[in-house]
């Protein structure tokens, strides 16, 4: 007897996979948009600590905060509105980083570990500008920041700090993309915010390019994301997005919103506001210089595409929704108005 004829393996493998993914971004969709109902509509109401005032000086928003490094004499407190600088002791003996080395007027600028600072934590998204922003604050301070990663990329392409200890005393920001690691509900947190189409599409570029130096500034062709894998990936991390704003305007005590956004409207602007924060008094000099070179080494690609789905857009803006609801109960701006 003959035998009756098979379809081609590859073929019914597709067919089967595709289908199996199309049902899991279909389940994974549903399931989120009741986590954001959920978020959105039946979240305990979360009050501020302290007051909001506006600095007449800047023109910015500020939470009345506790002293950063717990109420130290020597370093000052914000209060009625006021700041007192603390003083950095930045390690003059250790090696340091040249900033602009090719800038006449700005090539003896260089940035080095510090001595017993305080922890102040750069809480985001990945992909949502924290090296940038990162660098904005090494070059108008002098002093390194590091990451929980320790980053070895980084570290060739510059970043000397990240090979520093996040608990070493020696760097002025330590970032996370994960609340586990900010333990301790009355440290000062810095939380960057930035549109999740943005952020997402970043990031799952920067995973397309692991491992190339390029891949924190490059980005890859859109037929990259014209994949299951993609249509899944963007409703788990719309989830972890949304959820992590959401828990840092519950959890901490601390805390300011920085928005990507805003800061590439007016970084120096918005800088001032982190010094602000972060009660360290700017310093003239290195502000004139970083006016000249805002873009640094690190900023990433500006190419703007838009793989998402009708129905992926509807979830992104639970998300914005529920994440901008966080932010305004608790006494900051909302979110910016992101385009969907």
């Amino acid at each position: 007897m003959g035998t009756l004829p098979r379809a081609p393996i590859d073929q019914c493998s597709f067919g089967v996979g595709f289908r199996v993914s199309l049902i899991c971004v279909a389940i994974g969709a549903a399931l989120f948009t009741y986590r954001c109902h959920r978020i959105t509509y039946m979240r305990p109401t979360v009050s501020a600590i302290g007051s909001i005032t506006m600095d007449d000086a800047v023109g910015f928003q500020r939470t009345h905060i506790r002293p950063i490094d717990g109420g130290n004499a020597n370093s000052g407190s914000l209060e009625a509105g006021t700041i007192q600088y603390r003083n950095l002791n930045i390690n003059m003996t250790a090696s340091s980083q040249q900033l602009w080395p090719n800038d006449t007027q700005c090539d003896r600028l260089t940035v080095r570990p510090g001595r017993g600072i305080s922890q102040t934590w750069l809480l985001s998204f990945p992909r949502s500008g924290n090296t940038w922003t990162r660098y904005l604050v090494e070059a108008a301070t002098g002093v390194f920041t590091t990451s929980v990663y320790h980053d070895k990329l980084l570290v060739r392409l510059g970043f000397q700090g990240e090979r520093e200890g996040v608990d070493a005393g020696t760097t002025l920001l330590q970032k996370t993309h994960d609340t586990r690691w900010i333990s301790n509900t009355s440290q000062p947190v810095i939380l960057l915010i930035r549109d999740p189409q943005r952020a997402i599409t970043s990031f799952w570029s920067w995973m397309q390019l692991s491992g190339d130096p390029d891949g924190y500034k490059a980005s890859i062709s859109a037929v990259r994301y014209k994949t299951p894998g993609f249509h899944l990936f963007v409703w788990a991390k719309t989830l972890e997005w949304s959820r992590m704003i959401v828990k840092a305007a519950e959890k901490y005590e601390n805390l300011t919103t920085l928005y990507y956004e805003d800061l590439l409207k007016d970084p120096l602007k918005e800088l001032r506001r982190i010094l602000h924060f972060l009660r360290v008094k700017p310093d003239e000099e290195r502000l004139a210089c970083l006016a000249r070179h805002l873009e640094g080494p690190f900023k990433g690609t500006k190419k703007v595409v838009d793989p998402y789905s009708i129905f992926e857009k509807k979830i992104l803006k639970s998300a914005i929704v529920s994440a901008s609801k966080a932010q305004e109960e608790r006494g900051f701006a909302p979110l910016p108005d992101y385009k969907l």
